[in-house]
């Protein structure tokens, strides 16, 4: 430190707390171990210079420096027991912190007063306010009291290398500490809360509570999460957080099926597999819906603890999905009394009601307003010239309107003018006035200055049009590629060809996110987008559920998305609130392109739009069959997939109860859902009318418990079950199906006779069906590529059309996405109808070869061991070669492959060669974390 002047390296001392705030709250890697090294050192020198600087004041001087001094040796001891505290949770052996810090600060503060020094009195005082705000925040104070298994995440999250989590956001501290989410016994709560505000964390200390309240007792926690993109975002997070405790996580795959992979880790503990039990399961709602339907597979983990759901607001969406998860949600709770419930939302009006539904005893809603950011956030238009364009003009700037402001603090010209349109982008003043998409990408390129940008277009042809535009603008300023870059890029071409565009893009920066990637793909552009490694994202709405990256801009090119009018109020704000974060300098900004004046009036409403009550999806639906009761029940409404899952529930729980407690239990069953429970409450004409059909579904259903029981297993309606069971008599060879070499091997009739099956099911055909004249023989040529290995642009080029590659790889990964899991589920459901109990009593290896077949449609290769493979994480690619070159994957445990996978580079590298194997190593160990 040298000859540094005492007052002022005391000074430096007592600003730390007031820095420490705001650096904990930016989530920096500010060491707080600096704190203590700096107040050391001081006391080491305090006998060198103090005596030495008294001496050189003057005798009226001396008493006010030296009470000066006591009173920053009393801010540095504060600022040296906080810190000590920050990290260990206690301080001079004790946790009574603020009672050690008060005392300290009110000697500081008594000594400047008798010294006269207003300008340190003031330092002193504030800096109190700080430190009681700085302890109120820590995370050692919210875990105070808490059970040894939060202790111990409280200090990982504390001392863990990157990204160490000091003290809580205040909606977190309000909830778990103040609300006392973190150790409540509450059954059903609802935290809404917006996007940005840390509701993940909540939710890992509410599952160590359950985990903890389990005791000695076998179970586990189930995390539901809407989407294959966040189930292995997720599952990653809770795997690298929760490993140092000791606990097992596990994802499923959002195919409706079991092979032999997921039946072990559902079945970990057995003599055979000997496996840590699993602790979490993340997965989709329609595979838990399935999974907890399945007796034999759902006994194996035990308790169910507590539910959560990510994004629980998808229970009011408007597609067939919001009433499957609304009935399981019933359906748990009915059959699972024990079970708690944590609903993660950002935008539900109604959160009491919600939690009510669940337990109208025991439960908690915590609810924030839905504009809270821990950054400063503006929404406004982009928009071109006032005045009447001039001819061939080049746009030089896009003019900015403010429309929405978070804090009254944010003061913001209604106009402001944004310089710097590049010439490059060839965008004249007369076309920015029509042409909205070339207006977002010149509004894209102005903001990337400012920090991580996103462009939210309509369609995936505009978002290879903008990275194309922008990734030439930025190829043109000079932009370098980087380590990081280079393996995306390497990676991007292993995947879909050398010359995909994509590579080159990610190389400056710029990249792409839509449907018509693959998975991992996807996975990684997140990855890196995170790690602002990118820069520039142009995206469709598929960002909207949850993906978790910091945004300093966000620009939509439109409020439209495909097949619906606009956004709702949800799904904008689960992307626009993701811009402000808490790791951002700078003021967040969201900008709405708009072109014209019917755009500018159209977006202006829409960002005023209220927030709306959580509504069931049931309530739609039974106001339709009463509408058209003169003409149609039930049954003939059941081949909808909304309808499909509801029959599916009455079918389960008529099996659960039985024939003959069926009739007298049914209203009780349906109040147990949401949407039945607003009905009675709100118009009980519906209500009744909805019993009525409901009873009359289901009077033919005791003469057919074959069926019923195969509804539960295969996640059909009865009437699809009985179809298919017919249709499958007529099957040539269906003992075809049951191995997957002879089901795939491209010659097979039997696979395109049920191809031609499935494309008859409501559930299930739609997501099938692809290009012009789809048919059974067609489907199944693709699936058997698909399974045997072949490359995507050759599948693409084979059975998909477009003018360019890039469209035809676009278009065959949206549909591969889709019939890759519709197809694994369709076969899975048809081993199960055609063959049943008889697989009882086939050997292991002929249950285990069956198993797998649905994961070989749905994975994309014909081995066992690459199935493993691909349940662990591995990309397709490189799965297909190290299950053919190596006896990875051989064993069937994923728990002991990922921890081969680990350490095993010279195997990579044998089985796929060098470079290309060291690439898909890393790619797979920072996509699993590992």
């Amino acid at each position: 430190m040298g000859k540094i002047c005492l007052r002022d390296a005391f000074r430096r001392s007592a600003q730390l707390p007031e820095e420490l705030e705001c650096h904990i709250m930016r989530k920096r890697q500010l060491c707080i171990d600096a704190t203590v090294s700096i107040i050391a050192s001081l006391r080491a020198q305090q006998k060198t210079y103090e005596s030495r600087w008294l001496q050189g004041r003057g005798t009226r001087e001396q008493k006010s420096a030296a009470l000066e001094l006591v009173g920053l040796y009393n801010l540095a001891s504060a600022a040296d027991r906080m810190a000590s505290y920050t990290i260990t949770g206690r301080s001079e052996g004790a946790s009574d912190i603020g009672a050690q810090t008060d005392m300290q600060f009110e000697r500081a503060i008594e000594a400047f007063e008798r010294a006269r020094s207003l300008d340190l009195l003031d330092v002193g005082i504030l800096l109190h306010a700080a430190a009681k705000q700085l302890i109120a925040n820590s995370v050692r104070t919210a875990v105070r009291g808490a059970n040894s298994l939060t202790q111990r995440f409280a200090n990982y999250l504390v001392n863990r290398p990157h990204n160490p989590i000091f003290e809580l956001l205040p909606p977190q501290r309000a909830a778990l500490a103040e609300e006392g989410l973190i150790s409540t016994a509450r059954r059903s709560i609802v935290v809404n809360l917006p996007t940005s505000s840390g509701k993940t964390l909540i939710a890992e200390f509410s599952i160590l509570q359950a985990i903890n309240d389990l005791g000695s007792s076998k179970g586990f926690v189930a995390y539901i999460a809407p989407t294959r993109a966040l189930v292995n975002q997720i599952s990653a997070k809770l795997r690298h957080d929760f490993g140092e405790l000791g606990l097992r996580v596990e994802r499923l795959s959002p195919a409706l099926e079991f092979d032999s992979i997921e039946a072990a880790i559902l079945d970990a503990e057995s003599a055979e597999n000997a496996e840590p039990p699993v602790n979490v399961l993340v997965c989709t709602p329609e595979k838990f819906d399935l999974l907890m339907r399945r007796d034999d597979i759902r006994d194996k983990l035990g308790v169910l603890a507590l539910v959560v759901v990510d994004e629980a607001h998808n229970v009011g969406g408007s597609d067939d999905r919001a009433i499957k998860l609304e009935l399981l949600l019933a359906m748990l709770n009915r059959e699972h009394r024990d079970a708690r419930f944590l609903l993660l939302t950002p935008f539900i009006k109604n959160a009491k009601e919600v939690a009510t539904w669940l337990d109208q005893v025991n439960y908690q809603d915590y609810s924030i307003a839905a504009d809270w950011v821990p950054n400063d956030r503006v929404v406004g238009l982009a928009l071109p010239p006032r005045d009447k364009a001039k001819r061939g003009k080049l746009l030089e700037d896009i003019r900015f309107r403010t429309l929405h402001t978070p804090r009254r603090t944010l003061f913001v010209d209604e106009v402001v003018t944004l310089p710097g349109v590049s010439p490059l982008l060839e965008l004249t003043e007369s076309v920015s006035k029509t042409a909205v998409n070339r207006l977002a990408v010149a509004t894209t390129q102005v903001l990337s200055t400012r920090g991580p940008t996103v462009l939210l277009c309509g369609r995936v042809d505009a978002t290879w049009d903008a990275a194309k535009t922008l990734a030439m603008y930025f190829d043109n300023l000079g932009e370098q590629s980087n380590t990081r870059r280079a393996l995306a890029a390497r990676f991007v071409e292993y995947e879909l060809g050398k010359d995909f565009p994509l590579a080159d893009y990610i190389n400056v920066g710029v990249a792409v996110h839509h449907s018509g990637l693959p998975e991992e793909v996807a996975q990684f552009i997140e990855l890196l987008f995170s790690e602002r490694q990118l820069h520039t994202l142009c995206s469709t709405t598929t960002l909207a559920q949850g993906v978790n990256f910091p945004i300093s801009n966000l620009v939509l090119a439109t409020i439209s998305q495909p097949y619906k009018s606009k956004m709702d109020y949800s799904e904008f704000w689960n992307i626009a609130g993701r811009v402000g974060r808490v790791d951002q300098e700078a003021v967040g900004v969201v900008a709405l392109a708009s072109s014209t004046q019917e755009q500018q009036t159209k977006h202006e409403q829409f960002v005023s739009e209220a927030l709306e009550n959580l509504a069931s999806r049931l309530l739609a639906m039974a106001q339709k069959l009463y509408d058209e009761r003169a003409l149609k029940g039930l049954r003939d409404f059941v081949w909808q997939p909304e309808w499909s899952a509801f029959a599916q529930f009455i079918t389960h729980t008529f099996r659960r109860v039985g024939p003959v407690k069926f009739a007298d239990e049914l209203e009780l069953i349906l109040r147990g859902t949401l949407g039945y429970k607003a009905l009675r409450e709100n118009n009980t004409v519906l209500a009744r009318h909805l019993l009525i059909q409901t009873q009359q579904y289901a009077q033919g259903f005791a003469s057919d418990m074959g069926a019923v029981k195969l509804v539960d297993s295969t996640g059909f309606s009865i009437e699809s079950v009985r179809r298919a069971l017919s249709d499958l008599a007529q099957v040539h060879a269906p003992e075809s199906l049951l191995s997957g070499s002879l089901l795939f091997n491209g010659k097979n009739r039997t696979l395109k006779e049920v191809m031609g099956i499935l494309l008859k099911i409501p559930e299930i055909r739609e997501n099938l069906e692809f290009g012009k004249g789809s048919d059974g023989s067609k489907l199944a040529f693709m699936v058997a590529d698909w399974v045997n290995g072949r490359p995507i642009p050759d599948i693409a080029k084979e059975y998909f059309e477009g003018e360019t590659d890039v469209e035809k790889i676009t278009e065959c990964m949206r549909n591969v996405k889709k019939i890759s899991t519709s197809a694994s589920w369709g076969l899975a459901s048809l081993i199960s109808m055609k063959f049943g109990t008889s697989l009882e009593s086939m050997s292991d290896e002929q249950r285990r070869e069956a198993a797998n077949v649905p994961s070989m449609a749905l994975y994309g290769v014909n081995r066992d061991s690459a199935i493993a493979l691909r349940s662990a994480g591995v990309p397709r690619n490189a799965a297909l070669g190290l299950a053919a070159r190596s006896s990875l994957g051989q064993g069937g445990s994923v728990y002991r492959l990922r921890e081969e996978l680990k350490g095993s580079h010279e195997t990579w590298a044998i089985a796929l060669g060098k470079q290309r194997g060291a690439d898909y190593h890393q790619v797979w160990s920072m996509l699993e974390g590992v």
